[in-house]
């Protein structure tokens, strides 16, 4: 290997020569530029339009509701949907890629955290405690679960972690005094989510294939389709009508009881609020007497607390739309799967 010593003014110039020059050596710079990052590039994971295009672009032509369950799994990350084959099903395409042995996402977990971060434990313990809070914690709950001093190591490695996309941070509004709002901290990476709920099957090489239809596997459905929403807040945005209306959007959590929590609620700078319920299902919802009544509890114990004075629009979101009766009425608006694959 050839070594050049180059100083602050030359460091530039000497790089590019040596580029330009088509030698074939190895040169070791020492100077400023070493170690150093001159430029960073956002690189966002597909939404679901893209997965659909990727997808289809590998001969995969599954109907929206797989893509949707993919993308609960796997994320929009375009190196894990090229693990997928288009001529097996969905379940046969996951035992194979993450619950056999030795598959190529069954280490992923700890290998993805290893990659980004020099000491990963640390961000692990983190999500882990994130991944068992569906709207999230404080920082100081965080640091109450982990038995850590609430500090500015956490801080930043709470900003590293958002930084990543692994989490997300949003502001609830707890009462009307905006210095009172405490910031959640929530988990978002869809496979980090799908990881910590199926991790202890692993040793399971088609639990997949044997439970898809379980109870287990659609109670962990109606949780990451929650998620899928969170991340696609823009669609959801325009299927309201909102894409000129600054807005904020969080999950609630009631802090006196009776408790109540509300999957979603888009704060609308029109003085107006979207409180959102997210169900997820195979075919069309139908509200039925228990739905209607928690929802208007959950709606009452969010305004009680919060002392919101403006007006409340119920907002249902819903893979397939509400079945008509006499409570989707009640429902000004609807957000369906299809909305969620605008471009």
């Amino acid at each position: 290997m050839k070594e050049k010593f180059i100083g602050r003014k030359d460091e530039l110039k000497t790089l590019h020569s040596i580029m330009e020059s088509g030698k074939s050596e190895f040169v070791a710079v020492y100077g400023r530029l070493h170690d150093r990052t001159t430029h960073t590039i956002y690189l966002r994971q597909f939404n679901l339009f893209e997965a659909e295009e990727y997808l289809q672009s590998q001969k995969i032509f599954w109907p929206r509701q797989i893509v949707v369950e993919t993308y609960m799994m796997l994320g929009g990350i375009p190196f894990y949907l090229s693990l997928l084959n288009p001529g097996e099903s969905l379940a046969q395409n996951i035992d194979r890629i993450y619950f056999k042995k030795n598959s190529e996402l069954c280490q992923e977990y700890r290998r993805l955290y290893g990659s980004l971060f020099k000491s990963p434990e640390p961000y692990i313990k983190i999500v882990e405690v994130l991944g068992k809070n569906r709207s999230g914690l404080t920082r100081n709950e965080i640091a109450a679960a982990l038995k850590i001093s609430s500090s500015g190591t956490l801080s930043e490695q709470l900003e590293n972690l958002e930084y990543c996309d692994i989490i997300r941070r949003y502001v609830t509004k707890v009462n009307d005094k905006p210095e009172n709002n405490e910031a959640y901290f929530q988990l978002v990476d869809l496979f980090t989510l799908f990881h910590l709920n199926f991790a202890p099957k692993l040793t399971t090489s088609d639990y997949w294939e044997q439970y898809v239809m379980t109870s287990v596997i659609n109670t962990w459905q109606g949780l990451a389709f929650g998620h899928v929403c969170n991340v696609h807040i823009t669609q959801i945005r325009h299927a309201l009508g909102l894409d000129r209306i600054a807005v904020e959007y969080y999950s609630w959590r009631s802090n006196t009881p009776p408790r109540a929590q509300i999957d979603m609620i888009i704060e609308r700078a029109d003085r107006l609020i979207n409180i959102c319920e997210i169900k997820y299902t195979s075919s069309e919802y139908e509200i039925t007497s228990d739905d209607d009544i928690k929802y208007r509890n959950r709606v009452a114990a969010f305004l009680r607390q919060s002392k919101t004075k403006i007006g409340t629009l119920p907002t249902w979101i819903t893979p397939f739309g509400l079945l008509p009766n006499k409570y989707s009425a009640n429902i000004q608006y609807q957000v369906t799967m299809d909305d969620l694959f605008a471009e």
